[in-house]
């Protein structure tokens, strides 16, 4: 049986809007059930309601509520703010389950002097690679009979709400699982490593102290080598993020001029805050599942970012597919065969790209 997409291109036919009168008399189905029911049409109308409200005949109100889930879901998708693109590069992949390649070079050494008649010198470049991929990751709602008779309430709309902002955090919460999950990079060593000059295992503290690490891990940014040359890279840190519970301290590290110096007794004394001349963003990552790590790293939309999420074809958003266990016919509220399911997709992975996009600080690994 064939899913039918109804989140692109839905062509609802305008008609005028029909009267609870003019259903009762041509849904024979829907009749029996108020009937049963013993209901009368609600003052307030569900949107369930309303999708059998306007349905000139009842094989129309499996269509008609599709694309009401359709929209709900993607209405509720919208409204939250992701915080994945203010952490990783945003990439596009036409195969589901596939790695691709991105590949980045280095610079080569550097020029040198010829003397006169000598050969020129054949430069070598390096290349590194990182892959990316695409999963599918879904979940489905079913509209049974027995739901749709006793749906006085509005929940199951309320269900597609929450299918749409569960579609919406799942972009997020991968992010955050495979930022902790800290698994190998492209060169086999762990993204955050020492070798990687890229982490270190000191708490933040709301004072200088704190201040003096956002420093320190803009400078091991700034300072990462080309593969080739040697040379300093010059990334720029741009963003810090953190959980919940640590991001008022982060935000006082960004934001102010001037910290608390632990070392001079009462009373407080500050000082120059060393880490507010890099103009960090500060951002509150509710998905890391931890409360003390932190991280900075560079802006995601610059070169090879540290992570970077693809989505399949470059859809952003999910897919909505309607099935219907009897396609054919009038929708017959009496037989029990007559629910319909929905699927809500999203084709989308998050991957590792280039370590030297970002610093974390792991104060304990597995907390």
């Amino acid at each position: 049986m064939k899913n039918k997409t109804i989140t692109s291109g839905i062509q609802v036919v305008d008609r005028t809007p029909y009267t609870m009168e003019f259903v009762k008399e041509h849904s024979p189905q829907f009749r029996e059930m108020l009937d049963r029911m013993g209901q009368t049409p609600p003052d307030k109308p569900s949107e369930l309601w309303q999708a059998c409200k306007e349905s000139g005949s009842t094989d129309e109100f499996p269509q008609l509520l599709g694309t009401t889930v359709g929209k709900k879901v993607i209405s509720y998708f919208n409204q939250y703010v992701p915080k994945y693109p203010l952490i990783a590069g945003i990439d596009s992949v036409n195969k589901l389950g596939v790695s691709i390649p991105r590949v980045f070079v280095g610079e080569g050494a550097d020029l040198v002097l010829k003397p006169e008649g000598a050969n020129i010198s054949r430069n070598k470049f390096t290349d590194n690679q990182y892959t990316i991929s695409v999963n599918t990751y879904a979940s489905s709602l079913a509209f049974t009979r027995e739901a749709m008779i006793n749906d006085d309430t509005g929940e199951l709309m309320r269900s597609t709400a929450r299918l749409g902002r569960m579609a919406a955090r799942c972009i997020d919460k991968r992010l955050g699982t495979v930022i902790r999950a800290n698994a190998a990079a492209y060169d086999g060593t762990a993204f955050f490593h020492s070798n990687h000059a890229n982490t270190v295992t000191t708490a933040l503290s709301a004072d200088l102290v704190g201040a003096n690490l956002i420093k320190t891990a803009c400078q091991a940014i700034k300072k990462q080598q080309d593969i080739d040359s040697h040379d300093f890279l010059h990334k720029v840190p741009r963003v810090a993020f953190t959980s919940i519970d640590l991001y008022d301290t982060m935000a006082a590290l960004c934001q102010t001029n001037v910290v608390a110096s632990p070392t001079v007794g009462a009373p407080t004394h500050t000082v120059q805050n060393p880490a507010f001349a890099y103009g960090l963003r500060p951002i509150e990552f509710e998905w890391l599942g931890d409360t003390t790590d932190w991280y900075v790293g560079t802006d995601p939309n610059e070169p090879d970012p540290a992570f970077v999420v693809s989505f399949l074809n470059g859809d952003m958003t999910p897919k909505v597919l309607q099935r219907k266990t009897l396609y054919g016919g009038d929708f017959d509220f009496s037989n029990p065969a007559c629910d319909i399911e929905f699927d809500v997709i999203m084709d989308f992975e998050v991957s590792m790209g280039d370590y030297r996009s970002m610093y974390a600080g792991i104060v304990a690994a597995g907390t």
